[in-house]
């Protein structure tokens, strides 16, 4: 992940399922390799846009 990216575009680059992209997303951030980039609002749930930090 180079660039921010939500939930539903990382499937599409890994081929993977929605549920396991948000799985993993999840375990990410509990150990700080993946950071919530921001936040984009909208009528319901807010859409969590993630990057990975530079080194």
């Amino acid at each position: 992940m180079r660039a921010e990216c939500s939930a539903s575009e990382v499937p599409n680059h890994l081929s993977i399922s929605l549920q396991r992209a948000h799985s993993l997303l999840g375990k990410l951030i509990q150990v700080n390799i993946a950071v919530i980039e921001r936040q984009d609002a909208r009528a319901g749930r807010a859409i969590k846009r993630y990057r990975m930090p530079g080194r």
